[in-house]
């Protein structure tokens, strides 16, 4: 969508550059789907930032390299923790326990089965 302009461009601003310059200029400037002066004007406009802009934008960088480093360490968690859930068997853990609690001595499974099936006071 073109914007309206509220005054015609009719100034021009000459820059004298090698030719391997003005070469690698409209090829960045094709690579960004714009004409030459587009390009040149929107570099002019957008392109130079100030010392404290560069910081903000590397301080940025590095929190993003390190939020990266987090969210790479957790989603390495994640997948461990759902290999393990994957490859956990319920019912060998429940044969398991069965096995050990039958074998208990100290219990004594009659009473306790007797017990279990009271009906309730009230």
């Amino acid at each position: 969508m073109a914007t309206q302009l509220s005054e015609t461009r009719s100034e021009r601003v000459v820059v004298l550059m090698t030719p391997s310059e003005k070469r690698a200029l409209a090829e960045r400037a094709k690579e960004a789907g714009l004409s030459t002066g587009e390009y040149m004007r929107l570099a002019a406009e957008f392109g130079a930032m100030t010392p404290a802009e560069e910081a903000e934008l590397t301080a940025l960088s590095e929190e993003m390299a390190s939020v990266n480093a987090r969210l790479d360490a957790t989603f390495a968690k994640l997948e461990e923790t759902a290999r393990r859930a994957d490859e956990f068997d319920e019912e060998a853990l429940r044969a398991r326990y069965r096995a050990e609690l039958e074998a208990r001595a100290d219990i004594d499974w009659a009473t306790l089965a007797e017990m279990l099936t009271r009906p309730a006071r009230s």
